[in-house]
C-alpha cells in the first residue's frame, strides 16, 4: 500500500448520514456505489474507478451527496493509479465542492501530485490550504516537510525555515532531512551557531554525516574559530572516499586559512599553495593571502608574482598590497618597480600608518633612483612634511628635500617649489641657483631664448656659487648673440672674460671667440681682429675647427680693411690647419696674390681649390679667375680653354655670360672673327638687357663695321633694349621715377609705377629691374599673390643678378600658402641656382622639411644628408635633420638605418628632439620583443629628460604596455594611474585613461571566468526509509556551504 494509508486517515472519520438514514430505501445506486468502496477498500482501484463513473450516470441517483462522493473516489483512483488525468479530476472536484474533509484530502492528495512532478509553484497553494488541523498527527511531518522545501524551491527562506522546524526534531523519517535544510538556511542567513547545531546532530546520521561536517568545518572558519579547524579538518581529511578532490581542496584551503590567521605562515604555504595550484585563478584576495604568506616566510620572489596577481581597486586590500608589494620589489633589488607600488599605497586612505610609510618610501626611492618625470619626489617629501609634521623621518626628509632640489631634472617643478619657501637658507639659495641655472641652459639648448635669460637672471638672484656666476654670465652672453643683441652680447662676455673664477672655466677662451664675432656682427674690425687673436694665442686651446675659423676671420677683417700682408698670413694659417673651408682660403689667398701681383702664387692656389676641391661652390670663381689671370699673362690659348671650362661646366653661375664675352675677345684678337660674333650675338641674343649685351654690341660693331655689315648690325641694334639712345633716355626716366617711391618706402605706387613701365616697355632696358623691385613692392605690402607673378617674370628670364633673390621669396610665398609642393620646387631651383651661402642652406634645410611632410621619403633622407654636411650647422637643425631622416628610413622599412640614425642622435644630446630621438628607439626596441633593453631606454627618459613632459608620459604609456606583455597588471594599472595623475597633456590623460579601462575590463572578464568555474558538489542523502512518493529523492538540491550570500573562507576575507 502506498497511501491508502493517506487516504483511510483522512476518510476515517467522514460521515455518512445520509447512507446511515436511507439503507431501508436500498435501489440500485446506491448499491453499485456501496460496491465502489469495497473495491476501493480493497486497493482494486481500476475496478472501483469504472464503478464511481458509472454510479454517476445511473439516471435514478436522487441523492446528490452520492454523486459528488463518486466524484471524490473517481479522482482519488486515478490519483493512486498515476493516471493522466488523475489532476483534472482533483482539481475539478476541489472547485466543485464546497470545503469539507473530503476537499482537504484532495487537496492533499493534488498537492502531493504536483510535488512528485516537482512542480513545486503548484504544488504550494493546495498545501496552504490545509491548516495544520486540518491534517492527522501521523501525517504532519508529511505534511510540514514537503511544504517547507515548496518554500525553498520558492526562495522564502522564512516560510521554509518555520515548516523544518516543525519536525527537525522529531521521531520521523523526515527529521534527519528537515534538520539539514534547517540548517542549512540558519547558515545562508549567518545564523552560524544555530546552523552549526543543527549541523553537529548530523554528524550521527550516516547519511548527512559528511555533509554537515563539511558545514561544521566552514562554521567554525567563519565564527573564527581557527584552533578548532586545524584540529577537526584532518578528521574529514583522513577519509578520502567521502570527498572528491575538489572537496579536498576546500578543506586545503579552511586549514591554509586558518593556520594564516593564526599567523603560522610556513603551516599555511602547502595548503594554499596547494589550492591555488588546482585553481589556476585565485580570487584578489586568495592571490594577496598566498603572496603575503610567502613575503611573511621570506620568499620575496614568489610573494612578488602573487602580489602582482591581485586586481586592484581603490580599497583596502589594495593599499595592503602594494605597500608588501613594494617591499618585495626593494628585497629582490627592484627599486623601480618599488616605487610605483608605494606611490599607489600612498594614495590610499584606509591605513593612515602605511599610507605615511608608503609615503616617505615612495619619495626616498624616487630620490634614490633620480627618477622624478612628474616631480614626485618633491611634491612626495613636501607632503609628508606637511601632513606629518611630527614624524620620525623629518630630519631625514628635510635632508632628502635639499639633494632633490639639487638632482632634479624637473627644473620647473622644483623652482616653482623653491619660490614657495619664503625664507632660503643658504643651502637653499644653493639649490636655487643651480636649478634656475640648469633650466635656463635647457632652453638655450632648445633655442627658447627669452626663457633662458629669464632663468640665467633668476640664477644670478643667489650667486652663492660664483662658478656658477660666472657660467651664468657667460651663457647670457651667448644668448644675446643669438638674439642679435650684440652690444649687450659684448659686455656680458666682458664682464665674464674678468670675472674671477672664469679664467679655469672650459668656456673661458670660447668668450674670446664669440667677442671676435660679435665685433664683427657690428663692422669693428679692430676689436673683431683683437679678441680673435686673443682665442688663436690662448694656451690649451685645441679645438682645430675653431682655431681655423678664427684664422680666416681675423684674415677676412684684414682683407676688408685692405691690410692684405696680414690677411694672407692668416689665410695660410687656415689653409695649413686644414679644418675649415680651405678652398674658401685659397680661393682668398689667390684674390690677394693676384692683386699682388704675385700671379704664380695666384695661379698655384687656384689649381690646388679646383683639383683638391672638385665640389667647391668657389670653383667657377677659381676657373674664371685662373682665365683671368692667363688672359692677363698673355697665355691666350690657356686663357681660352679655362673660360670654356666656365661656359662648360658653370652654365647657370653670373660668370657664365662674362666668360663668354671673354672667350669673344680672345677670338677677336686673335683675328677668328667669325667665332667672336657668333659669341657676341649668342649674348645680345640670351641676355639683352645686360651690361655684357651692350659690350658684345660694341664688339659685333666692330667685326660688322670692317666685313661692310651695316645693316646685319643694325638688325643686332634692335635685339639690345635701348641701344637707340633717344628711346633709352624716355625709358630711363620712366624706370628712375618709380624707383624714387620705391626708395620712398612708398610700395603702394611703386608697385604701380612698375607695372606701368612694365606695359609701356616690356623689353625695356629696366623691364628686369621693374619686374623685381614690383614684386618687392607687393612683397613687402603682403599682397603675395600678386609678388607670385611679378617674381615669376625674374626667374623665367636668364639668370640674373635678381634671380636668387626673387626665388627665395617665391619659396617662402608658397611656403606661407602652405602650397608645399610649389615651395619645394622653388626650393630647388634656388639650390641649383644660389651663390650665397645663407640662401642655399634655406634651400637645403626646407627641402628637407617639405620633403618630409611630402612624404618624399627617399628625398627626405637624401635632403637629411645634405642638411647635415653643411659647415657650422646649428646644433639644433642637425638634430632635426637626423630625426627626419630616422622618421624616414622607419617609414621606408628601413629598420636598420632607422635604428642607426636613432642612436647617433639620442647618444649625442639632451635636446628635445633628442628625447624624441630616444623615444622612437624604444619603441623600436618594444617592436622587436627586446623587453629589457626596452625598459632601460624608458627609464632613461624618464630619468634624464623629465622636462620634457609629452615625451616622458608617452614612455610611462609605452612602460605600461611593457608590464602588459609580462602579464603585470598590477604595475601596468600603477604607471597608467601616475600618469593620469600628474601629466597636464590632455591627450596622454586620455589615452591612459583608455589603456586603463581596457586592463580593467580585462581583469573583470577573468574575474567572471573565475566564478565560472563549478564549485564542489555534494549529493545530499535520502533517508532510506523514506518513502519514495511522499519525500521525492530526487526533489532537493545539492547544497553546499558555497552557496552563501558571500564566500568568506578566504583568509582576508571577501571574494
Amino acid at each position: 500500500m502506498r497511501s491508502y494509508f493517506l487516504i483511510t486517515l483522512f476518510i476515517a472519520n467522514v460521515a455518512y448520514p445520509t447512507l446511515a438514514q436511507r439503507t431501508t430505501y436500498y435501489t440500485e445506486p446506491t448499491a453499485q456505489y456501496k460496491l465502489g468502496l469495497e473495491l476501493f477498500n480493497k486497493e482494486k482501484y481500476g475496478q472501483a474507478q469504472k464503478i464511481f463513473r458509472a454510479v454517476q450516470a445511473l439516471p435514478n441517483v436522487e441523492q446528490a451527496t452520492t454523486i459528488s462522493n463518486a466524484k471524490y473516489y473517481e479522482a482519488l483512483c486515478a490519483y493512486e493509479l498515476f493516471n493522466n488525468d488523475a489532476e483534472l479530476l482533483l482539481s475539478n472536484y476541489i472547485k466543485s465542492t464546497d470545503k469539507n474533509t473530503q476537499v482537504n484530502t484532495a487537496s492533499y492528495c493534488l498537492a502531493n501530485l504536483y510535488y512528485r512532478k516537482k512542480r513545486y509553484k503548484e504544488a504550494l497553494p493546495y498545501f496552504e490550504k490545509l491548516a495544520p488541523v486540518d491534517v492527522q498527527q501521523e501525517l504532519l511531518p508529511d505534511y510540514y516537510f514537503k511544504k517547507g522545501y515548496c518554500y525553498m524551491e520558492k526562495k522564502d527562506l522564512i516560510n521554509a525555515k518555520t515548516n523544518f522546524y516543525e519536525i527537525k526534531d522529531t521521531d520521523s523519517k523526515y527529521s534527519a532531512a528537515a534538520n539539514y535544510y534547517y540548517s542549512h538556511i540558519n547558515y545562508l542567513q549567518r545564523n552560524y551557531q544555530s546552523a552549526l547545531d543543527g549541523f553537529l546532530k548530523l554528524e550521527t546520521s550516516e547519511a548527512y554525516k559528511t555533509l554537515s561536517q563539511y558545514y561544521v568545518a566552514q562554521i567554525l572558519f567563519l565564527q573564527d574559530k581557527h584552533e578548532q579547524v586545524i584540529a577537526y579538518v584532518p578528521k574529514l581529511k583522513a577519509d578520502s572516499a567521502a570527498y572528491n578532490e575538489k572537496q579536498q581542496l576546500e578543506l586545503d584551503k579552511l586549514m591554509g586559512s586558518s593556520y594564516y590567521l593564526t599567523e603560522r605562515f610556513a603551516l599555511a604555504l602547502p595548503y594554499l599553495q596547494r589550492y591555488a595550484t588546482a585553481q589556476g585563478t585565485l580570487s584578489r584576495n586568495d592571490y594577496y593571502a598566498l603572496g603575503n604568506a610567502y613575503y611573511q616566510t621570506k620568499e620575496y620572489t614568489n610573494a612578488q608574482y602573487n602580489l602582482t596577481q591581485v586586481r586592484t581597486d581603490n580599497d583596502s586590500l589594495t593599499q595592503l598590497c602594494s605597500y608588501t608589494l613594494g617591499d618585495c620589489y626593494v628585497r629582490n633589488n627592484k627599486k623601480k618597480l618599488a616605487r610605483g607600488a608605494f606611490e599607489r599605497a600612498s594614495k590610499l586612505p584606509y591605513n593612515t600608518d602605511v599610507q605615511e610609510d608608503a609615503l616617505f618610501n615612495f619619495a626616498k626611492i624616487s630620490y634614490e633612483l633620480d627618477i622624478n618625470p612628474f616631480n614626485e619626489s618633491i611634491k612626495a617629501f613636501e607632503k609628508y612634511l606637511n601632513t606629518y609634521p611630527q614624524a620620525v623621518h623629518r630630519d631625514e626628509v628635510n635632508a632628502y628635500l635639499v639633494n632633490v632640489y639639487l638632482n632634479t631634472k624637473n627644473y620647473p617643478a622644483a623652482l616653482q617649489s623653491m619660490d614657495n619657501i619664503t625664507n632660503k637658507g643658504k643651502e637653499l639659495q644653493y639649490a636655487y641657483q643651480r636649478v634656475a641655472y640648469y633650466f635656463a641652459v635647457q632652453n638655450y639648448t632648445n633655442a627658447q631664448f627669452a626663457n633662458a635669460l629669464t632663468y640665467f637672471k633668476k640664477s644670478d638672484e643667489y650667486n652663492v656659487d660664483k662658478n656658477i656666476g660666472a657660467l651664468s654670465m657667460y651663457w647670457q652672453a651667448e644668448t644675446y648673440y643669438h638674439q642679435n643683441e650684440y652690444n649687450k652680447a659684448i659686455d656680458a662676455f666682458k664682464n665674464y672674460v674678468y670675472a674671477p673664477a672664469a679664467v679655469t672655466q672650459a668656456v673661458f677662451n670660447n668668450a674670446h671667440y664669440s667677442l671676435g664675432y660679435c665685433y664683427l656682427q657690428k663692422i669693428n674690425y679692430p676689436e673683431a681682429i683683437m679678441w680673435l687673436r686673443k682665442f688663436i694665442a690662448y694656451k690649451g686651446e685645441n679645438n682645430q675647427q675653431k682655431l681655423a675659423d678664427a684664422n680666416l676671420r681675423i684674415a677676412d677683417a684684414y682683407f676688408i680693411t685692405k691690410d692684405l700682408d696680414n690677411a694672407a698670413e692668416y689665410y695660410d694659417n687656415a689653409i695649413a690647419l686644414n679644418k675649415l673651408q680651405v678652398d674658401y682660403a685659397l680661393y682668398q689667398s689667390s684674390v690677394i696674390s693676384g692683386l699682388r701681383g704675385k700671379y704664380d702664387v695666384e695661379i698655384n692656389n687656384l689649381n690646388r681649390l679646383v683639383n683638391e676641391f672638385p665640389k667647391s661652390k668657389y670653383n667657377a670663381d677659381a676657373n674664371y679667375e685662373l682665365a683671368n689671370t692667363q688672359l692677363t699673362k698673355g697665355n691666350n690659348e690657356e686663357a681660352l680653354r679655362l673660360f670654356t671650362v666656365v661656359t662648360d661646366k658653370y652654365p647657370n653661375t653670373s660668370y657664365y655670360k662674362k666668360a663668354l664675352l671673354k672667350k669673344a675677345l680672345i677670338h677677336y684678337n686673335a683675328n677668328n672673327d667669325e667665332q667672336a660674333l657668333a659669341l657676341y650675338k649668342k649674348i645680345i641674343k640670351d641676355y639683352p638687357a645686360t651690361d655684357e649685351a651692350k659690350q658684345a654690341l660694341n664688339g659685333a660693331q666692330n667685326i660688322l663695321v670692317e666685313q661692310g655689315k651695316p645693316d646685319e648690325y643694325a638688325a643686332l641694334v634692335k635685339d639690345v633694349p635701348n641701344a637707340n639712345i633717344s628711346t633709352a633716355a624716355i625709358d630711363s626716366l620712366t624706370y628712375l621715377s618709380a624707383e624714387k617711391q620705391y626708395m620712398r618706402t612708398d610700395y603702394n605706387n611703386a608697385a604701380n609705377s612698375f607695372g606701368n613701365y612694365l606695359l609701356k616697355y616690356p623689353k625695356g632696358a629696366f623691364a628686369l629691374n621693374a619686374a623685381y623691385y614690383k614684386g618687392e613692392s607687393e612683397y613687402k605690402q603682403n599682397k603675395i599673390d600678386e609678388a607670385l607673378i611679378s617674381y615669376a617674370l625674374v626667374t623665367a628670364a636668364p639668370k640674373n643678378k635678381y634671380t636668387e633673390t626673387a626665388l627665395l621669396k617665391t619659396a617662402r610665398i608658397y611656403t606661407k600658402k602652405e602650397n608645399k609642393e610649389q615651395a619645394y620646387k622653388a626650393y630647388e631651383a634656388l639650390l641649383t641656382t644660389a651663390e650665397q651661402l645663407s640662401n642655399v642652406n634655406e634651400s637645403k634645410i626646407n627641402m628637407l622639411r617639405l620633403s618630409y611632410e611630402l612624404k618624399q621619403y627617399t628625398n627626405a633622407i637624401a635632403n637629411a644628408n645634405a642638411v647635415l654636411a653643411i659647415e657650422k650647422v646649428a646644433i639644433e637643425t642637425a638634430e632635426t635633420a637626423q630625426l627626419i631622416k630616422a622618421k624616414s628610413y622607419l617609414a621606408t622599412i628601413d629598420t636598420a638605418n632607422a635604428q642607426a640614425t636613432i642612436t647617433v642622435l639620442s647618444n649625442n644630446s639632451k635636446s628635445l628632439i633628442a628625447t624624441e630621438a630616444r623615444y622612437m628607439n624604444a619603441q623600436l626596441l618594444f617592436i622587436h620583443n627586446k623587453n629589457e633593453a626596452t625598459e632601460k631606454a624608458l627609464y632613461e627618459i624618464i630619468n634624464q629628460d623629465p622636462s620634457y613632459d609629452v615625451w616622458v608620459a608617452k614612455s610611462f604609456i609605452l612602460l605600461s604596455d611593457l608590464f602588459m606583455r609580462k602579464n603585470d597588471k598590477f604595475s601596468a594599472k600603477n604607471t597608467l594611474q601616475s600618469i593620469i595623475d600628474n601629466s597636464e597633456n590632455v591627450d596622454i590623460v586620455k589615452e591612459a585613461n583608455e589603456k586603463l579601462a581596457v586592463i580593467t575590463a580585462l581583469e573583470a572578464q577573468e574575474e567572471i571566468q573565475r566564478l565560472a568555474k563549478p564549485k564542489p558538489e555534494f549529493n545530499v542523502p535520502t533517508n532510506e526509509n523514506t518513502e519514495e512518493l511522499l519525500l521525492n529523492t530526487d526533489a532537493p538540491k545539492n547544497v553546499v556551504p558555497n552557496e552563501t550570500p558571500a564566500n568568506t573562507t578566504s583568509p582576508v576575507g571577501g571574494n
